[in-house]
C-alpha cells in the first residue's frame, strides 16, 4: 500500500539541526511497568501517526518528507519500543549526578544504551531503514527506571519532546490527548524570490567564498587545538543561584543607581556567570558573539497551534564584544547586555523578520559571528519543567505514586561534534538548577573558572 506523504515543515528543514538525532531521558525513582508504558506509547502513536512515520527524501526533488502507512506487519512496525532490564540497583549501572549543597561540576555519564539501545544514531540511518522515526525505551532496575525518547531533530525540538512526554504521561493516567493539527503554520513566512531584499537580522550574515574559507580555516585550527571537548554538567543549588542573581543586581545598582528601572532574570545572571567562567581574564580583542535561543511558541502563540511538536527555536545574538570585555565587565553589566538583547530581538517584528530571513536563506552558510571570531551558544529549557512530568501512571497495579524524575538526561548525535555550547537544562523540583555544556577540558578545568567547582566536588566526595 502506498504511503500517505506529508512534507517536512519549511522551518524544520531550514537549519543544520535537521541532521541531528536527539535523545531525552528521565530517570524515575520507582520501578515502572514496561507493559503499561508500551501500551500507552502505542496509543500515543495511534493518536499522533506522525510519530510512527518513516523519514525519506523525495527521489525527484530531494525534499524531506514523512511516509505514513495505514497497514503494518511483523516487518513493518507501527511504533518503536524496547524494554531492557538490569539486575540490581541503578547505581550498579549508571553514575548519574545528584543535587549537592554547593555548586558542583561533574563529567556527564553518557551511557546512551540505557536510554536508546539500538535506537538511531544518524538521520541517514533513519532514511534508509523501514522503522518509525521515534523510539521509546524503558530500562528497569531493582529500584528505579529510565524512560528514553529518541526523535530526529527535523521532527521536533526539546519543547516537542516535552509535548510527547506529557502525552505519554496523560495516556498512562487514562486521559486523552488531542490530535496533531494539520498543515504547516510557518509556511506563510516563506518569501520566494525576495532573498536579496531582506536585511540580515542583527549579527547574522551569509558567508561568501572568502568568508567561508576563513571560517573553515579557523574551525580547523580550533578542532586541532581543542580536541578534548567534554560534556559536563554543573549543579547550582537554589541558594547559589539566588546569590549570583543578587550579585548581578547589586552590580547594576552601583552602576545605574536605584532610579533607573532595570530588570534581569535569574537565567540572564546564570548565562553571564557561565560566560565569565568560560572566558578568563585576557587582553584579546577577538570579537565575540553569543547566541541565545528563544521559543517561537511564546512569541508567535497566535500562529503556532497546540500541541505543536515541531521546531520552534529562534535565536537572538548579542552585539559584538571583544573577548576582554567578558571578564572586565561586572556580572550585572554582562547580564543586562544579555537581557536587553533578548528584549529587543524577541519583539514581534524582530522575530518575524528573523524567521523570514532564515527561511529565505535555507541551504546557505549563515552564521552569527565574524569568520575568525569567537562565539558561544546557550539554550534555556528551564520553562519546559521537564523534570516535573509525572509518570506515576506507569506504576504496577496496586502501587500508588508519586514516581519522581530525579535526573534529566539529554544527548544528541550530529555530523559534527558540539562545542562552545551550554544549556540551562532544568530546575530540579528538589531545588537547584542543572546546567550542561560542551567545552574543552582546558576550559572546564581552568583554576579561576569552572575548575573551582571540580575541587569542591572532590572534597564533598572525600567526606
Amino acid at each position: 500500500m502506498s504511503p500517505n506523504i506529508v512534507p517536512a515543515g519549511v522551518f524544520d528543514v531550514s537549519g543544520n539541526e535537521k541532521d541531528s538525532i536527539v535523545i531525552t531521558g528521565w530517570v524515575v525513582d520507582r520501578v515502572l511497568d514496561p507493559a503499561k508504558v508500551e501500551r500507552a506509547w502505542a496509543t500515543v502513536v495511534q493518536t499522533w501517526p506522525l510519530l510512527g512515520a518513516r523519514l525519506r527524501k523525495n527521489k525527484t526533488t530531494s525534499a524531506w518528507e514523512y511516509h505514513l502507512y495505514s497497514s503494518f506487519s511483523p516487518s513493518r512496525h507501527r511504533y518503536g519500543f524496547k524494554h531492557t532490564h538490569k539486575d540490581g540497583p541503578i547505581d550498579d549501572h549508571y553514575a548519574y549526578a545528584r543535587p549537592t549543597d554547593s555548586m558542583t561540576l561533574t563529567v556527564k555519564d553518557n551511557n546512551d544504551a540505557l536510554f536508546s539501545d539500538g535506537g538511531p544514531r544518524s538521520v541517514t540511518q533513519r532514511m534508509s531503514e523501514d522503522i518509525p522515526i521515534t523510539f521509546l525505551q524503558v530500562t528497569t532496575f531493582a529500584d528505579a527506571s529510565i524512560i528514553g525518547l529518541t526523535t530526529p531533530h527535523v521532527l521536533c525540538d526539546g519543547h516537542g519532546n516535552k509535548e510527547i512526554g506529557i502525552a505519554l504521561a496523560r495516556i498512562l493516567k487514562g486521559e486523552t490527548v488531542a490530535p496533531l493539527p494539520e498543515g504547516d503554520p510557518l509556511a506563510k513566512y516563506v518569501e520566494t524570490g525576495k532573498t536579496s531584499n531582506l536585511e540580515p537580522p542583527p549579527s547574522w550574515r551569509v558567508f561568501g567564498l572568502i568568508d567561508s574559507a576563513k571560517f573553515f580555516a579557523t574551525l580547523a585550527w580550533d578542532f586541532a587545538v581543542n580536541r578534548d571537548i567534554e560534556n559536563r554538567e554543573l549543579f547550582v543549588p537554589t541558594a547559589e543561584a539566588e546569590r549570583i542573581k543578587q550579585q548581578a543586581m547589586d552590580d547594576l545598582r552601583k552602576e545605574h543607581g536605584d532610579a533607573e528601572d532595570i530588570w534581569i532574570s535569574t537565567s540572564d545572571a546564570l548565562v553571564a556567570f557561565c560566560l565569565q567562567n568560560i572566558h578568563g581574564p585576557t587582553t584579546s580583542t577577538t570579537p565575540l558573539n553569543v547566541l541565545y535561543s528563544a521559543n517561537l511558541r511564546r512569541y508567535l502563540s497566535d500562529v503556532l497551534p497546540r500541541p505543536y511538536l515541531h521546531n520552534g527555536a529562534c535565536t537572538v545574538i548579542t552585539p559584538t564584544l571583544p573577548l576582554s570585555a567578558i571578564s572586565s565587565m561586572s556580572l550585572g553589566a554582562l547580564a543586562l547586555h544579555i537581557r536587553r538583547t533578548v528584549s529587543e530581538q524577541t519583539a514581534r517584528p524582530a522575530v518575524e523578520h528573523w524567521l523570514r530571513w532564515r527561511l529565505a536563506n535555507a541551504g546557505r552558510l549563515t552564521l552569527f559571528f565574524e569568520p575568525t571570531g569567537a562565539w558561544n551558544g546557550f539554550t534555556n529549557w528551564r520553562d519546559m519543567k521537564l523534570m516535573e512530568i509525572d509518570f506515576s501512571g506507569a506504576l504496577p497495579e496496586n502501587e500508588e505514586g508519586p514516581a519522581k524524575c530525579v535526573y534529566l538526561w539529554g544527548m544528541s548525535f550530529q555530523p559534527f561534534p558540539v562545542r562552545n555550547f551550554m544549556g540551562l537544562v532544568a530546575d530540579d523540583p528538589r531545588g537547584g538548577i542543572w546546567i550542561g555544556g560542551f567545552l574543552s577540558k582546558r576550559v572546564w578545568e581552568r583554576e579561576d573558572g569552572f575548575g573551582r567547582f571540580i575541587r569542591r566536588a572532590s572534597r564533598e566526595q572525600a567526606t
